[in-house]
């Protein structure tokens, strides 16, 4: 949904250390939120269930033009790895993950070497996750 992370939706959040953002997905249980004159105050520091970042690297763009694309989607993966362990240190998120869809395999082959820090949940939807859990031959 490109939740925004700015001066209106985060307390902590400071444009000398960081830029203006967005999460793609927010996770958010605001059912006991009630509205009032303080709303706005307490919205700024209230804490996500979880944040998600998405990358979708469709099939057809091994080998094609396109490949240039799935090459700039696996670059971003550490950088916004990079935001999600910072929105978890500040606590603005119970917990974090990347979703990654790999149509044809293409993170299982470029994305090895990709550090990933142990607090982000990593939630690989592919080929090559259907076959390490034994459903695919």
């Amino acid at each position: 949904m490109e939740f925004p992370i700015g001066k209106a939706t985060r307390v902590d959040y400071d444009p000398e250390t960081e830029k203006r953002q967005f999460v793609d997905v927010a996770v958010s249980d605001l059912s006991m939120f009630a509205e009032d004159d303080t709303s706005q105050d307490r919205y700024v520091s209230h804490q996500h269930e979880a944040f998600f970042e998405v990358k979708w690297l469709k099939k057809g763009w091994r080998g094609q033009r396109f490949e240039q694309d799935a090459k700039k989607q696996i670059e971003a993966i550490p950088i916004d790895l990079a935001k999600l362990e910072n929105h978890m240190d500040l606590g603005r998120c119970r917990v974090a993950g990347m979703v990654i869809f790999d149509d044809e395999g293409y993170f299982a082959e470029h994305g090895g070497d990709i550090e990933w820090p142990d607090s982000i949940w990593r939630l690989l939807v592919g080929e090559e996750a259907l076959r390490s859990r034994g459903l695919l031959a």
